[in-house]
């Protein structure tokens, strides 16, 4: 009797060793699928009320859907206008709206991806966003602008300033495509303020962190193996 329980727990083993390996499998997949949703979500537009550039704005949206027009095509072609383009380090980007049952959208879209988001009524938005092109990660700032609009002044939490051959402002939208870390707090937005032709500031917002949405999708993927 004492040989056939010993049998039982030899044959047994490998089947728990094989059990708990799933196990750490299907754990992995889903804490990847985590950060995977987390990364499109990045392309969430966070509505901002309409302020003037003392008043703080407020955060709201609805998150985005993930989008692969390779060709550089809206998602919703047939009703989409295209609003701006911009090209940074020869990579080709284009700025488009359409309407949807959420609210206006827009959608900033490169070869290999987009971001976008729907829901504000506003005339001016800020939405945070970034695509990983070749190599390299794009951050993409980007929002709806009001008429008034000429230009845009972007500081990074390091002090630093986007370039304005990295932003597009015009046509009831602004956007900026600048090479960053998406992990690098030093690389996030600290303040979007949109500018009339005079230079006068019109529009001010403090968007939310890139960085820290991904360092908090990475760290959920780690305690999820």
């Amino acid at each position: 009797m004492a040989a056939l329980v010993r049998e039982l727990s030899f044959a047994l083993d490998p089947l728990m060793a094989e059990a708990k390996l799933r196990a750490r499998r299907r754990r992995f997949l889903a804490g990847l699928g985590t950060l995977v949703i987390g990364l499109a979500l990045l392309g969430s537009i966070l509505a901002l009320g309409s302020r003037s550039p003392h008043d703080p704005g407020s955060m709201g949206g609805p998150p985005a859907k993930a989008s692969n027009p390779h060709d550089i095509t809206p998602q919703n072609a047939s009703q989409t206008v295209v609003r701006g383009r911009l090209s940074v380090d020869g990579v080709k980007w284009v700025a488009s709206t359409y309407a949807s049952l959420l609210g206006r959208c827009l959608e900033v879209a490169t070869r290999v991806g987009s971001v976008d988001g729907c829901g504000s009524k506003g005339a001016f938005t800020v939405g945070i966003g970034g695509l990983q092109v070749g190599d390299a990660w794009y951050a993409v700032p980007h929002g709806l602008a009001p008429p008034a609009a000429a230009s845009a002044r972007l500081a990074l939490e390091d002090g630093s300033k986007v370039r304005s051959s990295q932003t597009y402002v015009g046509n009831g939208v602004w956007f900026a495509v600048y090479p960053a870390t998406p992990t690098a707090r030093a690389n996030d937005v600290s303040k979007v303020e949109l500018l009339d032709r005079n230079g006068n500031i019109i529009r001010s917002a403090t968007p939310p962190s890139v960085s820290a949405y991904v360092r908090s999708a990475r760290e959920h993927m780690r305690h999820s193996r």
